[in-house]
């Protein structure tokens, strides 16, 4: 996931709500990187 965030991913409803994730849910790098993913997602500026 950190991949595809460095390479403009940054789509934070989906990456909150997928079930694919739920396994990675709960590691702090993965909160981390949503932490960031939710900043990039709301300052988006199109």
């Amino acid at each position: 996931m950190e991949n595809a965030v460095n390479k403009g991913f940054i789509n934070y409803p989906f990456m909150e709500k997928d079930t694919f994730l739920n396994s990675i849910r709960g590691e702090e790098q993965f909160k981390k990187l949503m932490e960031r993913v939710k900043y990039e997602w709301e300052h988006f500026d199109a």
